[in-house]
């Protein structure tokens, strides 16, 4: 069966929490495809990286294709839509994903973090950028 959006998402928690190795990726992407944390690829021990590796996942079993952005080019047609958004934690100096919801360019509703602290991210930095999950425009690669 093909994956598909689910909105509101699942409410999926990371449980490796390693700075630079945990699976808050993971998480997210189980949450907003409401797949179980163990269906989902670690994308961050993938050997083609998190973003190939993230692509590829989607790409092979959803009707759906992998936009990266920076939060300042999201655009009005990305309003409302879900993505996973990169920030600072607020639990030290290193990254964090979280799923959140576009409002407008540059500002997000946080959803859902996959710590299970629920603090999402740091707002007093710059978030990193974006994925979105946007339907390809055929589905003949079934």
């Amino acid at each position: 069966m093909p994956l598909d959006l689910v909105d509101p998402p699942s409410k999926i928690y990371q449980d490796d929490f390693s700075p630079a190795k945990g699976n808050a990726l993971q998480a997210c992407v189980a949450s907003l495809f409401g797949e179980t944390l163990k269906d989902v690829p670690n994308f961050i021990d993938l050997d083609v990286g998190y973003e190939q590796g993230i692509r590829e996942y989607v790409t092979a079993n959803s009707k759906y294709t992998v936009v990266k952005k920076r939060p300042q080019d999201t655009a009005g047609t990305d309003v409302g839509k879900l993505c996973i958004l990169r920030g600072k934690s607020p639990r030290g100096d290193f990254g964090h994903v979280i799923v959140a919801r576009i409002e407008q360019s540059r500002r997000f509703q946080m959803i859902h973090d996959p710590h299970p602290d629920a603090t999402f991210l740091d707002t007093s930095e710059n978030y990193g950028w974006c994925m979105l999950f946007p339907e390809t425009e055929s589905m003949n690669h079934y």
